[in-house]
């Protein structure tokens, strides 16, 4: 069984070193997620990589899980696979954000601090279908539903337009 990830760390001593931490977190610990889930049960697989490149530090990571969802076409659950990539390079407030957003994406750290659930879980919520729905339609119906489907009879309709071909005619 993978280790569960620690709830804070020095993200600054942690790239110092080149730490990684690989490990999971709980689904339900994540409470803006939690809301969109059908499902709130599970963990999620992540890598976070702590490193220093010339005077500035980076977080890259890879998440992996898969998440119950409900499907807006039928309402149902469904599972949603995640797996996102993501790397940012850590700032100490706004204004170095601003300065540095056009070469990567920054993340603000406060009291030399981060809070390992709150990045997963934006990176998960980034990384979330807008609208989320089964890959296929057809999967979106029910058994009794598609062979219904199948089984109706084969029904030509009437042109709307035949009426006009009978004017034309006279």
């Amino acid at each position: 069984m993978p280790d569960r990830l620690p709830v804070r760390v020095d993200p600054y001593r942690l790239a110092e070193k080149g730490r990684t931490l690989s490990g999971e977190l709980a689904v339900d610990k994540m409470p803006r997620l939690k809301l969109l889930l059908a499902g709130s049960s599970g963990d999620v697989e992540c890598r976070l990589v702590f490193s220093k490149q010339v005077r500035q530090y980076f977080l890259t990571g890879h998440i992996k899980g898969c998440l119950k969802l409900t499907c807006q076409r039928c309402l149902e659950s469904y599972d949603q696979e995640i797996d996102s990539h993501f790397s940012l390079l850590l700032v100490a407030d706004d204004r170095e954000a601003e300065r540095v957003q056009e070469m990567a994406e920054p993340l603000i750290v406060v009291d030399d601090e981060l809070d390992i659930s709150t990045i997963v879980e934006d990176e998960i919520l980034l990384s979330m279908p807008a609208i989320p729905r089964h890959r296929e339609e057809r999967d979106c119906l029910s058994h009794e539903m598609v062979n219904e489907i199948e089984s109706l009879p084969d029904t030509q309709q009437e042109n709307p337009f035949a009426v006009l071909e009978k004017l034309k005619k006279h």
